[in-house]
């Protein structure tokens, strides 16, 4: 510590260092710190006999033991646990293993242990989940030995897929194109046939499913102590009043084209096309802020419908919606017809643009390029995105000969905060980095087309911390910078007669999410405010458009594949492709898979096998999946089967142990369709997969505190009567 005011002359003998002393401030009175005592020798009382002495006996932490450093043995417990939760999770890690008395100073602290638990499961607390609710000021927040026993629990749940309730819910309204889910909020808009025209697939209706309601009943004693079942009053809910709990029913004013929402932050986003006015020939996109929980505009949106350019052409737009904080960003794929000629297509370039939706300016805007496609895009963080990219490998005099490579790219800008408020300029996306992807065949001749891709990452990298809903915030948020980057690449085949057939390939390549933003540029040395760890948190970057282009002017722009492979995962080449895109959170990944069992002699097949669809939760966090590994080493271990040669035992405790499958082997993957070259990769990147049988038909969704899975109804069923069944929902909570 520095020096301090207050401290004993110079000449004083040292004190020496005792258990007892430091006991004695940490238990004892409160006291003024040293650095809030007045000094004796300028104090102007320090010769008035009737002041009060202001030295003190100086305190164990203060006198470094024979003139070197101070100890942590020596400090305090209040500053060893400021030391303690200010450090990352690695060097928490280690310090159980420093010495006996700060294991076990470590070991008694709730708060070292909750802090621990989340930064070795990549989490962040919730500030807003401590505040007592709005409507019950005097409420005592949660502590941390609840919050402690709740994440264990869930982490436990999730790691065996073993909810603690499960609950199904029936749908009221028939599946239409328009769906969204994510942190306990589904939003479903039917088809209304109604509309008719080129609003025939939308409606007007909107039906939110909001799952992080609590409970109207639970099981309660009168008593509230003694259990006796004499006494015991259960209120149980019929199936009509628990849906009408979680169930909300919306009509629009206008037809809903594309949908999107932030439960955190109370925000629903509905998108609809038209006429902007009445005997013109203009169209216009509108965007409409809503509140979720009042459907009325949101109270901090200063603008509470977005405009996007309007065009002369009649158009259909193929909208992708992301939210982070104060930001919105929506990719716009368009196709233009003249209504004169109807039959006549046109492709105008594609636009992702990013609002402030708080504000309603326009903060950036990126065109496709000639020959660029804007395919799918995530938001990596705040200030960078990545877009799925293909492109023609040469030039060529016969169209089919056409051969394209496939990547992703990575785009980064500056701050929205640092546009000029008294100009309308908008930040111009650069390009950062091209990761490429392994090769894939495409021939035309033979009806095979570049294979389809699509990216997807959840949830968005907010700096920011949820509010909503108000009753109950999440308390527990996942680490911006983590997470896995999923890229589902899907043969495409051209005019197949029987497409049911033929098995269409798909891969699913799995990113770690770090990886990608450690090819961010380092902005340390344009500035030494830019020196916060390499743009990472990209909040904290302030940095100009030009010094990025200068800074990136000579960066190597292109990633191999060769580079990458050691450290991405390929599941295929026939994985199970999601019929919904809210399969990952984090780093979760989630789908339905056949599973083969047998033989069984009733199973109806020739070789008694049977094919059964199991639920996979797929888990490719790094610090869990190490804790399974010396878990299975440790079990080795104590039963004297540890040769000690490391290739060997890992080999041993690769594999499914009690329902829980560790992967450590690399994938391989044979040079055939969809593939252009075999590939290796993977190696530096192992997971874990979790099974549990599931029905048929079943689409799985995830977030941090449950998994869902939805069942469509049966056509052919003597319950779905006039069509009323609509299918269901069941929901895990963990």
């Amino acid at each position: 510590m520095g020096a301090s005011a207050g401290r004993m002359d110079p000449s004083s003998e040292p004190t020496t260092p005792s258990a007892s002393s430091v006991s004695t401030v940490t238990t004892g009175e409160p006291s003024d710190p040293p650095s809030q005592l007045p000094s004796s020798r300028n104090s102007p009382f320090s010769d008035d006999p009737s002041f009060p002495s202001t030295k003190h006996k100086r305190l164990s932490y203060e006198t470094p033991r024979d003139g070197q450093r101070v100890t942590l043995m020596d400090m305090p417990e209040e500053i060893l646990m400021e030391i303690i939760m200010n450090l990352d999770a690695d060097s928490l890690s280690k310090c159980y293993r420093v010495c006996k008395h700060i294991h076990s100073f470590m070991s008694n602290s709730s708060a070292v242990s909750l802090r621990h638990a989340l930064l070795a499961n990549s989490l962040r607390l919730n500030p807003n989940a401590l505040k007592a609710r709005p409507d019950m000021p005097h409420q005592v927040p949660k502590s941390s030995v609840s919050l402690l026993n709740q994440l264990r629990e869930r982490l436990t749940r999730l790691h065996n897929l073993s909810p603690s309730t499960e609950k199904l819910v029936p749908f009221r309204e028939a599946e239409g194109r328009l769906y969204e889910y994510l942190e306990g909020v589904l939003l479903r808009s039917p088809v209304d046939l109604t509309l008719g025209g080129q609003h025939a697939t939308y409606s007007r209706d909107l039906a939110v499913y909001d799952f992080r309601k609590p409970d109207e009943w639970e099981e309660m004693t009168v008593d509230g102590s003694v259990h006796d079942e004499d006494v015991d009053e259960v209120v149980e809910e019929t199936e009509e009043s628990d849906l009408d709990s979680v169930r909300t029913h919306y009509k629009s004013s206008f037809v809903i084209h594309e949908l999107a929402v932030d439960p955190g932050q109370d925000l629903l986003l509905l998108a609809t096309s038209g006429h902007r006015d009445r005997g013109t020939i203009m169209y216009c996109m509108e965007i409409h802020l809503l509140s979720l929980s009042t459907f009325k505009p949101h109270p901090l949106a200063e603008t509470p419908v977005l405009n996007f350019h309007p065009t002369r052409w009649q158009t259909t737009s193929n909208l992708e919606f992301q939210i982070c904080d104060d930001a919105l960003f929506v990719l716009r794929k368009q196709t233009v017809w003249d209504v004169a000629m109807p039959r006549v297509h046109v492709r105008i370039p594609d636009q992702l643009i990013g609002w402030n939706w708080k504000t309603g300016r326009m903060c950036s805007e990126l065109t496709s390029a000639a020959k660029q496609e804007l395919v799918s895009f995530q938001l990596l963080t705040p200030t960078s995105f990545i877009v799925t990219a293909y492109r023609p490998v040469a030039e060529v005099d016969d169209a089919h000969d056409l051969d394209f490579s496939h990547h992703l790219d990575l785009y980064a800008f500056p701050p929205f905060d640092q546009l000029p408020s008294d100009s309308d300029r908008r930040w111009r996306p650069t390009l950062v980095k091209t990761f490429d992807l392994p090769r894939f065949t495409t021939d035309l001749r033979n009806n095979i087309l570049p294979p389809q891709m699509s990216v997807r990452v959840e949830p968005p990298p907010r700096q920011s911390f949820p509010e909503y809903p108000l009753h109950a915030p999440p308390p527990f948020v996942p680490d911006p910078a983590t997470g896995v980057v999923l890229v589902s690449v899907r043969q495409q085949l051209l005019n197949v007669e029987e497409p049911d057939d033929i098995d269409v390939l798909h891969f699913m390549f799995v990113f770690p999410k770090p990886l990608l933003i450690s090819y961010l540029p380092n902005v340390e040395d344009l500035d030494e405010r830019l020196a916060r760890n390499t743009f990472i948190p990209p909040a904290a970057v302030t940095v100009s458009e030009k010094q990025l282009e200068e800074l990136w002017a000579d960066v190597p722009r292109t990633v191999t594949w060769d580079e990458l492979a050691p450290h991405v995962r390929a599941l295929g080449p026939k994985h199970p492709q999601a019929e919904w895109v809210c399969y990952v959170y984090q780093n979760r990944y989630v789908t339905v898979e056949e599973v083969l069992f047998g033989p069984e002699e009733d199973s109806g097949s020739e070789d008694g096998h049977v094919l059964v669809p199991h639920l996979c939760c797929y888990d490719f966090d790094r610090r869990r999946v190490q804790h399974e590994i010396n878990k299975r080493l440790d079990l080795l271990a104590s039963e004297g089967k540890l040769t000690g040669d490391s290739v060997t035992d890992l080999d041993a405790v690769e594999g499914d142990w009690d329902g829980i499958q560790l992967v450590l082997a690399a994938d391989e993957h044979e040079k055939s369709l969809p593939l252009d070259d075999a590939v290796t990769c993977g190696q530096e990147f192992p997971y874990l997969i979790t099974r549990k049988e599931c029905e048929e038909d079943t689409i799985p969704l995830i977030d941090a505190e449950r998994i869902l899975t939805v069942c469509r109804p049966d056509i052919w069923s003597e319950d779905n009567d006039f069509g009323t069944n609509h299918g269901s929902i069941k929901v895990m909570n963990f």
